[in-house]
């Protein structure tokens, strides 16, 4: 008994992360509301070495296992279709993996090239050009906070949980020039870096040329890590 729910355990843990990255992958387009999904098969593209190895592993259980196991007759017909099935998708997902291998692989040395001239040159910038009390609000807090040293608010929800569980706010600072104004001043934050793109309603307005002004800004022009146009990224600046 004991030895059965060990297993059942082990089993959990190992799945579990899949699931949860299979159902964030499923559940969220980036950017918000565009239909796109690509963006996340980024984090999953360093770990395909290791999701073969399971394969192989799996198919090799699948193939043997008649053998293996006394208990089971090693004709029986389960068994055999099992292994049947096993062998007809592993030969079907190998018609195309060499070519996806050689354009994955390129795709992402492209991917970290594009958050090298971005991302990371964006963090750097903050930490050489912004006081070390200065807040930042982004759309992208993955690099920027990391390099670039500063308090960091995330414009998605992911560090406030102000925006995280106010659907509306959240709505609202793509769009509304005077709930991002409110929002800035509330959090003490007068740097905002954002992709103009997924903000285009906002930095349109005139309300916002008025009072921010574009004080830096990098692009990545052959930019691979998203379907969309999010090649540029603007620091904007704001005097209360």
């Amino acid at each position: 008994m004991l030895k059965a729910r060990t297993k059942d355990k082990t089993l959990l843990v190992i799945v579990y992360p899949w699931l949860f990255m299979l159902t964030i992958a499923a559940s969220r387009s980036m950017p918000p509301h565009s239909g796109l999904y690509y963006y996340w098969l980024r984090y999953v593209v360093p770990a395909l070495p290791f999701i073969f190895i399971a394969l192989a592993g799996g198919f090799e259980f699948l193939w043997s296992r008649a053998k293996r196991s006394p208990q089971v007759p090693p004709k029986l017909d389960i068994i055999r279709f099992a292994r049947m099935v096993a062998v007809v998708l592993i030969l079907i997902s190998c018609i195309k993996l060499p070519g996806q291998l050689r354009f994955r692989s390129g795709q992402f040395a492209w991917n970290c090239q594009n958050m090298n001239e971005v991302q990371v040159a964006l963090g750097r910038w903050v930490n050489e050009h912004t006081p070390p009390d200065a807040v930042v609000a982004v759309d992208d807090s993955g690099a920027l906070p990391y390099f670039g040293g500063r308090k960091t608010i995330d414009l998605v929800g992911l560090n406030n949980q102000n925006i995280l569980f106010n659907p509306q706010l959240r709505s609202e600072l793509r769009w509304n020039v005077s709930t991002m104004m409110n929002f800035l001043k509330s959090e003490d934050a007068r740097y905002l870096i954002i992709f103009p793109s997924w903000f285009a309603p906002l930095v349109q307005a005139e309300k916002f040329r008025e009072n921010f002004k574009m004080i830096y800004h990098r692009q990545s022009k052959h930019y691979t890590i998203c379907a969309f146009p999010q090649d540029f990224m603007a620091v904007y600046f704001r005097e209360y």
